[in-house]
């Protein structure tokens, strides 16, 4: 709201949900900004934005089995609806639309990225389509946990203080070859897929990306995952 402007909250209980709205008089969106406002990465703030806020207020409100919605016009304002289920719900899952692979649907996952908002974001996704997950914010760490634990993948970003993801690859394939690595960077674009395997590294998925992004992407690496345990010809 440039200009100023009114904001409006209204709560209530509507059947069996309870329900918080927020109006303002602002600016508005187009139809297109208001479809993707909850996609990682996506901002209209150009440099003053990462585009990962509502994002992370998306995986916070289903976490808690709730539902959010947008509705906007431009020059009309906008408002933002959040629906949770009453106590006698609270707890019940709720469906989720899973892709199912020939080998796995689950897997216990290690994610390490030094950003936490990107960390988040990766960690509702995971979590919300049946994955255990374990978050480190930087290399050591996530290495020691590794070493600890059996996991089914590990999620890396690529620049990190200390130890880059690259490293990260090469020591998870040193200590458990079948582990599948997918690294997850603002440099994806200028990656070879091919220098990329020969580093450990099995994905490769660009920020900014896309929820569905990674969940096929999740779910091709642990499909492959007992192909990975096989030799390479000429190794």
């Amino acid at each position: 709201m440039p200009d100023g402007g009114r904001i409006t909250l209204r709560t209530g209980v509507e059947g069996d949900r309870v329900v918080c709205a927020v109006t303002d008089t602002g600016v508005g969106m187009s139809e297109d900004v208001r479809q993707r406002i909850f996609d990682p990465f996506f901002t209209t703030k150009g440099e003053r934005g990462t585009g990962l806020g509502l994002s992370v207020v998306y995986g916070i409100v289903t976490r808690h089995n709730g539902e959010i919605d947008v509705q906007s016009r431009l020059g009309q304002g906008t408002t933002f609806v959040l629906s949770f289920p009453t106590d006698g719900e609270v707890g019940r899952e709720m469906p989720i639309a899973r892709v199912v692979t020939r080998s796995k649907a689950k897997g216990h996952v290690l994610v390490i990225d030094d950003e936490q908002d990107v960390a988040e974001v990766l960690n509702d996704q995971l979590t919300r389509d049946g994955h255990t997950v374990i978050v480190c914010s930087d290399a050591e760490s996530g290495l020691a946990r590794f070493e600890r634990e059996e996991f089914d993948l590990v999620i890396t970003d690529l620049g990190m203080p200390g130890v880059s993801g690259w490293e990260v690859a090469r020591l998870v394939k040193q200590g458990r070859p079948g582990t599948p690595v997918i690294m997850v960077t603002g440099w994806g674009d200028r990656i070879d897929p091919i220098d990329a395997q020969g580093r450990g590294v099995d994905h490769v998925v660009a920020k900014p990306f896309k929820r569905e992004q990674i969940r096929e992407v999740v779910a091709a690496a642990l499909g492959s995952a007992p192909d990975v345990q096989r030799p390479r010809s000429g190794a």
